[in-house]
């Protein structure tokens, strides 16, 4: 029988000892930058004919056969994975057979079963990391550090374009779109800032929009609107600065000056904070006031500068609510193109009602850019009804096989406006539904409802 004598650990300053403290710093700090990493379309990339491979698919794909390895242990927190992960991959099935069907029957079946191969990669690794790796608290606490600097990215950036706009300059098109390379140049040092998308030139003045290492800040400002509600289920809400992650948040997105993510924020603090005053999240009361106040200071603190209050400005007047709904009709604008592309995406469906069309690739692309900006309409262009109904039985099957039979109402709701932003927010405002980030956030929900209060010690063994 073991010895149940203890030795005292030694002290470093009345600490723990400082190996002690990087080795338990190190994991998370490993599975935040897998997170940053994977939403970086661009900068931490390797670019093949037009294809985009991230450096954080490396890292997704070293956690994903670690995480096999672990399931084969035979034991009963292992077996529970295995069964949850089956399931899982029982659960989308019936897409991948009707999308290969769909893709075998296009005009370009080898460009149709790559971008299948792409979407069970991203999807089959994020489960395997969320749903398969044996220490959750290490991922949960990683993936918060990793929003973490995706916000504090944008606010950097926007501290140096417009609060420190003397000291430092914008230069380098990326002849992406309308995004741009962005660099300072203060004191003679070359300091790669990230990618801003240029805006548009009201008076002259050029606006430039941060968005860290996003394609834009339509995709970034979605994936930081998603997990707004993830880090307030995450946060404890009992320290006076609880709060200030999702704060950052906040004020990053509006930041980005995304209509999309602003809508998602929005509805986020609204029903969470409906839910708190009428009971469900009661606990969680005192949380969200201090998350509005954390991000209201942030923004104050860039409203002491006057490019900053122009750019806000411009935000809430001439690129606000009215203009939209004046652009809703308007061609060549971003709400009318939208509105016309769902409109002309839902004839085209219909013309193709059961499998679509397959992928079909734009003009003068050599990538895999998404035929619409909408991805339900994607979806549909790509496999038709049989593969919306797939798809939705896949997302439908993985969160009743996945969701514990008994959740408290505040998780509940916490996770189904998570689940409302994702799927009815950010998929109705942008494309590409094999998207990495979101389907790391989407797996990260279904983790925070299995395991809402881990512990590493009772899952070392597993």
């Amino acid at each position: 029988m073991a010895s149940t004598t203890t030795q005292p650990a030694s002290v470093f300053n009345g600490s723990v000892p400082p190996s002690k403290n990087i080795s338990s710093i190190l994991p998370p700090f490993f599975f935040a930058a897998l997170f940053f990493l994977c939403g970086a379309d661009l900068v931490f990339t390797t670019r093949i004919r037009g294809f985009n491979f991230r450096w954080g698919q490396l890292l997704l794909l070293g956690v994903a056969v670690f995480s096999v390895f672990q399931l084969f242990r035979q034991n009963g927190p292992s077996r529970e994975r295995r069964y949850l992960l089956k399931k899982t991959g029982l659960a989308w099935t019936p897409f991948a057979l009707v999308y290969v069907l769909a893709a075998c029957l296009s005009s370009h079946p080898a460009l149709g079963l790559l971008k299948l191969g792409w979407a069970a990669f991203n999807l089959g690794g994020a489960a395997l990391l969320l749903l398969g790796w044996p220490w959750p608290s290490t991922v949960q606490k990683g993936f918060r550090w990793g929003i973490l600097s995706l916000a504090a990215w944008v606010l950097v950036q926007s501290l140096c374009l417009f609060v420190l706009s003397g000291f430092f300059q914008v230069t380098g098109n990326l002849a992406l779109s309308s995004s741009y390379l962005l660099h300072a140049h203060p004191f003679g040092l070359d300091i790669p800032l990230g990618i801003g998308q240029l805006g548009d030139r009201p008076y002259g003045v050029p606006l430039y929009r941060p968005c860290a290492f996003y394609y834009e800040p339509n995709y970034l400002s979605g994936a930081l609107a998603l997990s707004l509600p993830l880090l307030i289920l995450l946060e404890k809400g009992t320290r006076w600065y609880s709060g200030w992650v999702p704060g950052l948040v906040i004020a990053a997105v509006f930041l980005t000056s995304s209509r999309g993510g602003i809508l998602g924020c929005a509805f986020v603090l609204a029903v969470l904070g409906t839910a708190s005053l009428l009971g469900p999240l009661r606990e969680k009361r005192a949380l969200l006031l201090k998350t509005i106040l954390f991000a209201g200071m942030v923004l104050g603190l860039f409203l002491t500068s006057a490019q900053e209050r122009f750019f806000l400005g411009y935000l809430a007047g001439p690129y606000g609510p009215s203009t939209i709904q004046q652009h809703i009709l308007t061609p060549h604008t971003s709400e009318g193109d939208r509105l016309l592309g769902l409109l002309k995406g839902f004839q085209s469906i219909l013309a193709h009602p059961w499998l679509g069309q397959g992928y079909q690739p734009l003009a003068a692309d050599s990538g895999m850019a998404p035929g619409a900006l909408n991805t339900w309409i994607e979806i549909g262009l790509e496999s038709g009804f049989l593969g919306l109904a797939g798809f939705l039985l896949g997302v439908l099957c993985t969160l009743g096989a996945s969701l514990p039979r008994r959740m408290d109402k505040g998780t509940w709701v916490i996770l189904a406006t998570a689940g409302i932003v994702l799927f009815g927010i950010n998929y109705n405002l942008s494309s590409n539904f094999p998207r990495l980030d979101y389907w790391l956030l989407f797996f990260l929900t279904i983790n925070l409802a299995v395991y809402p209060n881990p512990s590493e010690k009772a899952l070392d063994h597993a």
